[in-house]
């Protein structure tokens, strides 16, 4: 059994915008307001999505993300324009996991995406997440 896993949350109403467009090859990038965002540490990076793509970075200078590793987590790298939004998903806003999969036992539930269907549906194809720990 495969335990290696992520568990990891957009927040929608944690977000900011880019402040100029950006390649898809682009490692510093420019948001209005960086101070809403994880301010990373050498130990953490901070992560965040804007679209489809999840970017990591070590740290903010000026409402610029510096040392952005982009399309990380299986994602893909995309060029994105001015005004485009950009979602917080950093260590601050991280789902609690168990270190494997089995130590949940019988508590995994099945879970939907935002469309209603389920994820654990062999039909599926979101990697959004597979199941929901119900902790009572």
């Amino acid at each position: 059994m495969d335990s290696n896993r992520e568990t990891e949350a957009v927040v929608i109403n944690v977000n900011t915008t880019l402040s100029g467009d950006i390649t898809l090859t682009e490692t510093s990038i420019p948001v209005t307001s960086g101070s809403v965002l994880y301010n990373a540490t050498p130990d953490q990076l901070g992560v965040i999505w804007i679209g489809n793509e999840r970017i990591t970075y070590t740290h903010i200078d000026n409402d610029t993300l510096i040392n952005c590793t982009r399309g990380t987590g299986g994602t893909c790298s995309t060029a994105h324009s001015n005004g485009d939004t950009v979602y917080e998903s950093g260590p601050t806003v991280r789902i609690p996991a168990l270190d494997e999969l089995q130590d949940y036992g019988q508590q995994l539930l099945p879970a939907f995406n935002d469309f209603g269907k389920s994820i654990t549906d062999a039909t599926s194809t979101s990697s959004e997440a597979k199941f929901v720990y119900d902790n009572g």
